[in-house]
């Protein structure tokens, strides 16, 4: 984060939301119960690029359209480009996000499985009554 942040100050946005983008998708999912590091990447992801959307805003409101458009362009060419480290981490993170949400679905499930077996398992003992000991 240190890195695209210090990239964006130099001017250098294609780079700077390069890493922006990469921290965003290496950025672990929050684990319930347990202290972690929160860097929210997604957040700083995108309000990067909304400043470089203002930028280019700002480029052709002062009358530099075509330098807007260059730097638009390598935006886009970068982004056109597939990337390996990017698709394995997007497949990986849609993997965690549908685990995540299979699980908490099964956990809303109401326990009707276990009640079952307690009904079952007091008929039994009704069935058989304790012997004392004389």
């Amino acid at each position: 984060m240190d890195l695209a942040l210090a990239l964006e100050k130099k001017g250098d946005w294609v780079a700077a939301l390069d890493n922006y983008h990469r921290a965003a998708l290496d950025e672990p999912p929050p684990k319930r119960g347990i202290p972690q590091r929160d860097f929210d990447a997604q957040h700083k992801y995108q309000g990067a690029q909304q400043r470089f959307q203002q930028r280019l805003a700002d480029l052709r409101s002062s009358g530099k359209s075509s330098e807007a458009a260059a730097l638009e362009a390598r935006l886009h060419a970068s982004e056109a480009t597939p990337k390996l480290d990017e698709k394995f981490h997007a497949v990986m993170q849609a993997s965690t996000q549908a685990m995540m949400e299979s699980a908490s679905t099964t956990r809303k499930l109401p326990p009707n499985r276990p009640s079952k077996l307690r009904k079952k398992s007091s008929h039994r003992t009704a069935a058989f009554p304790k012997h004392s000991a004389s």
